[in-house]
């Protein structure tokens, strides 16, 4: 699923896939350390109005699936993005629904 959504990116003449914006927050958050963390904030401040959240919060549903909910995954994210500007200010970023 991941390199479905990839496309590729010259470096120095070698092309190489690269995943979306979107991927790399829910890889990075799934990964869970402080600075994989840090990483998505320099990723929101960066791509500020850019990011799906949608696309990024389905994909964190398919790996907490997949780890059988042993970590809320949609909880971290909305941590990480409540602790930034670009969260706040991003119309798409919406915090999960409670269940």
């Amino acid at each position: 699923m991941l390199l479905a959504r990839a496309h590729d990116l010259d470096v120095e003449g070698v092309m190489v896939p690269m995943i979306c914006v979107e991927d790399l927050i829910a890889l990075k958050v799934l990964a869970g350390r402080r600075k994989d963390l840090e990483d998505v904030r320099g990723v929101l401040a960066a791509q500020s109005g850019k990011i799906d959240f949608e696309r990024t919060r389905a994909m964190l549903g398919v790996f907490e699936q997949a780890i059988e909910g042993r970590q809320n995954l949609l909880a971290r994210l909305d941590r990480v993005l409540r602790g930034t500007r670009a969260g706040a200010s991003n119309k798409r970023a919406k915090p999960a629904a409670k269940k």
